[in-house]
């Protein structure tokens, strides 16, 4: 059997997971973190790159891969990606929790913007409550965001790439 060249997944995951990493520290150092439409641009490096990474991967190897062998990729790439993105949010958050008071003071803004009225006791019992279990929260946000945005990547990117035929 003749020696295959390892695919580089880890490789496509951190320089994925780096530029979202400072797209991340940049938006939160201009104070703009609960904008939600920034948290989601900050998935474009996924959305762009995963599908770039897999046809590169696909041109460059001897053989054209099946699709699957190409989705594979692509989801294994996404998988590190969120596993980095989960560190880089708890350690963020637990380092620097400036900006995580920011976030549910942004929180707090918004409730008010869309005309909820809550009394003192309701308002102070709802921000415990996010504040409790804010880590947990934005975990499942960062996961669930980027799992379903990888996916998606990774399906286009298998199939933009070239197939065996």
């Amino acid at each position: 059997m003749a020696a295959t060249k390892q695919r580089n997944h880890l490789g496509a995951g951190i320089i994925l997971a780096a530029i979202m990493m400072v797209m991340q520290v940049i938006i939160h150092v201009q104070g703009r973190g609960a904008n939600q439409y920034l948290f989601l641009s900050t998935l474009l490096p996924l959305l762009v790159g995963i599908p770039l990474f897999t046809w590169l991967e696909a041109t460059r190897t001897p053989f054209a891969p099946s699709f699957s062998s190409q989705l594979s990729f692509g989801l294994k790439t996404t998988s590190i990606v969120i596993l980095l993105m989960v560190i880089f949010v708890v350690v963020f958050f637990k380092g620097f929790p400036q900006f995580k008071d920011r976030l549910l003071e942004a929180r707090l803004d918004l409730s008010e913007a869309r005309g909820i009225k809550l009394d003192d006791e309701s308002l102070s019992q709802d921000l415990a409550d996010w504040d409790r279990h804010f880590l947990q929260r934005i975990i499942t946000i960062v996961f669930i965001t980027h799992m379903f945005a990888g996916g998606l990547a990774s399906a286009i990117g298998a199939l933009i790439s070239p197939k065996r035929s």
